[in-house]
């Protein structure tokens, strides 16, 4: 079976792929965040591509790197938001934390949308 993404680059489902990864719920609007997108062209006789994982309340998230060489996404991070959550303090001095630590001029906030729980 063919794949239905095999065209996306220059084709029709690029632009529908560029549309979903910048779709928000509007409930996220204080957040005023970019999304970034990258497409690796990956040969099928490469095998599969590296994916990492962290641990999301039980559930495994995979995720890939940015390649740094190629983009440096720090340089375009100008201030983080802590999202609504358990122990807002404690999570806001940690990424206080390693902002300094960083030596980056990112400000940094707590979300203004409460945080409940269902």
């Amino acid at each position: 079976m063919r794949s239905p993404i095999a065209g996306l680059p220059g084709g029709s489902l690029e632009a529908f792929l560029d549309y979903l990864v910048h779709t928000k719920n509007k409930h996220f609007g204080e957040e005023r965040e970019c999304r970034l997108s990258l497409m690796q062209l990956v040969s099928t006789s490469a095998g599969c591509l590296p994916v990492n994982h962290f641990n999301r309340s039980g559930l495994l998230v995979p995720y890939t790197k940015t390649p740094r060489s190629s983009f440096n996404v720090l340089d375009c991070v100008e201030w983080i938001v802590i999202g609504p959550g358990p122990r807002m303090s404690a999570r806001f001095k940690s990424v206080c934390q390693l902002v300094r630590q960083s030596g980056r001029e990112i400000k940094v906030r707590a979300s203004h949308i409460p945080f409940t729980r269902f």
